[in-house]
């Protein structure tokens, strides 16, 4: 499969030190050669992505967020909340992001169908077919 340079960073959002593990492994499993990075709090990766928009510096931005929906202090619906008011320079620059559930009971669907940036729901841990679905869907060269 050729990944297109839409997709060049990524970001794991995740509280849980073994989910991050493991999402980063799958990803790498896949082949994907670009640059990956973890943050532990919600609150700290806002405020990277603010910086980041305001500063200009759109290639730091990441294309793709995998968002545990269960963290503390700022859950993944309110991140999502704080996310929609940053100011893209473009939408194209905006990430797509997909939420991560231990259960995917735990999921308020009709509450995440609100946000646009939502691409995709999993239940942890991330599989390799799942990542390579998101792949194909919205990050896949013609060829």
């Amino acid at each position: 499969m050729q990944i297109s340079h839409g997709l060049e960073n990524i970001l794991i959002i995740d509280d849980d030190y073994i989910s991050t593990f493991v999402t980063r492994k799958c990803i790498e499993n896949s082949g994907y050669m670009g640059k990956i990075v973890s943050e532990h709090d919600t609150e700290n990766a806002l405020n990277e992505l603010l910086k980041y928009s305001l500063s200009g510096h759109s290639e730091l931005i990441p294309n793709l967020i995998f968002l545990d929906v269960q963290m503390p202090h700022m859950n993944g619906i309110e991140f999502l909340s704080e996310l929609r008011k940053i100011n893209f320079q473009y939408d194209m620059y905006r990430p797509k992001v997909v939420l991560l559930s231990s259960s995917i009971e735990d999921l308020d669907l009709a509450r995440t169908s609100n946000f646009d940036d939502v691409v995709e729901y999993f239940e942890k841990p991330l599989h390799l077919n799942s990542f390579n679905n998101i792949i194909r869907d919205f990050y896949t060269a013609m060829v």
